[in-house]
């Protein structure tokens, strides 16, 4: 599992980029605000062609009462929500992307990092994804299973968890049990460099 979370004052339509290619187990938030309210056609059709389950999360970027509106306001709400997904998924093996090209997220992804997670800054889900690498494994996986939507899954699925157990419980999560086991057991000798 992926989770994106989305800088969409900061990157647009752009941040999207790869979306199409995410797997039904990712997850996409797009914070934005009433700096970026509107969502591009483009962008539209980019989500519904993907299987990523995508929410729409909106910033407050004032103060109740006032109309000052506050910069860095959605970054904030998005650090925040970092935080509460960790707690929500409570899984290590999920990869966290925060996709943005603000610098200051680095921060956030130091402290998470320092405490066993996986957060990466990127400026787009495709950055995310790394596509060529992603398709290369797919291929040595098709060559094995022979289904390519089921390489694909199979192919995201170790490039996102970091040990072999995780691979093997994401696999029977995703496949049931037997079909699970058996998956995992044709990948395993792709997987030396996992522990």
């Amino acid at each position: 599992m992926s989770i994106y979370v989305i800088d969409y004052e900061n990157t647009s339509v752009a941040g999207l980029n790869g979306i199409e290619r995410l797997l039904d187990t990712d997850v996409v938030v797009v914070f934005f605000s009433t700096n970026a309210p509107k969502i591009d056609i483009k962008a539209v059709e980019k989500i519904q062609k993907s299987e990523a389950k995508t929410v729409f999360k909106e910033a407050n970027v004032k103060i109740t009462g006032t109309d000052k509106i506050f910069h860095d306001a959605l970054d904030a709400q998005l650090d925040t929500y970092i935080g509460y997904l960790m707690g929500k998924y409570n899984d290590k093996e999920t990869t966290y992307y925060i996709v943005s090209k603000d610098q200051g997220f680095s921060f956030v992804c130091q402290y998470w990092c320092n405490r066993g997670y996986s957060v990466k800054q990127i400026r787009a889900i495709c950055e995310g994804n790394n596509l060529e690498e992603i398709e290369k494994i797919e291929n040595s996986v098709l060559e094995i299973i022979g289904d390519r939507t089921i390489s694909k899954t199979i192919a995201k699925i170790t490039m996102t968890c970091k040990t072999k157990e995780g691979i093997h419980n994401a696999l029977v999560k995703k496949f049931g049990e037997t079909d699970g086991n058996a998956y995992f057991t044709k990948i395993k000798p792709l997987l030396k460099g996992k522990k």
